[in-house]
């Protein structure tokens, strides 16, 4: 530390600025010292400066990886649900009603999304329960697949769309004895 203090001594006494120190002097005190380059030089703010500079785009960058995770957990939980819509009708749990397919889908899915689902079962062949084939084909918009609509905004809309296809089983006989 003393040697520090003898360095800026001489450092000033020669009309140069100590290491380390601006050329601003403080409010009222008179002119700059060392001029115009040893301002440039100065190193006061230059955090300041360049947090202003990086913040708003880690904000960006966190906020986008945030809403992508929403938006995968939001598709993979109506991609579950629709199999599992699917394999209840093929299986002859439920009936093959597009009305209880949606309730069934929106009381899976997370708050935000639950609205904005819509569901459509068909069957391909339902007088024939050998070759009949169930399909459940679930639709979403992305503006409805998350609370913070940060990248359905800066990119646009579009639909997370999930379908499943299974064949029906054949209803279950008790032998009779």
């Amino acid at each position: 530390m003393q040697k520090r203090r003898v360095r800026d001594q001489i450092g000033r006494a020669a009309g140069r600025l100590p290491v380390g120190r601006c050329a601003f002097p403080a409010a009222g005190a008179g002119r700059v010292r060392g001029g115009i380059g040893q301002a440039l030089k100065c190193r006061r703010g230059a955090v300041s400066v360049e947090a202003a500079l990086i913040f708003p785009v880690l904000i960006l960058l966190v906020m986008g990886m945030i809403e992508f995770a929403l938006l995968f957990f939001t598709f993979s939980t109506l991609q579950s649900a629709t199999r599992d819509i699917a394999r209840q009708v093929s299986v002859n749990f439920a009936q093959a009603s597009s009305e209880l397919a949606e309730s069934a889908v929106m009381a899976r899915m997370p708050g935000w999304s639950r609205n904005s689902v819509s569901v459509l079962v068909t069957e391909s062949t339902p007088l024939d329960p050998g070759n009949n084939v169930i399909t459940v084909r679930a639709a979403l918009p992305a503006s409805g697949a998350t609370p913070l609509n940060f990248l359905v905004n800066t990119i646009g809309d579009w639909t997370l769309v999930t379908e499943v296809q299974m064949k029906q089983e054949l209803p279950f006989a008790v032998p009779s004895t």
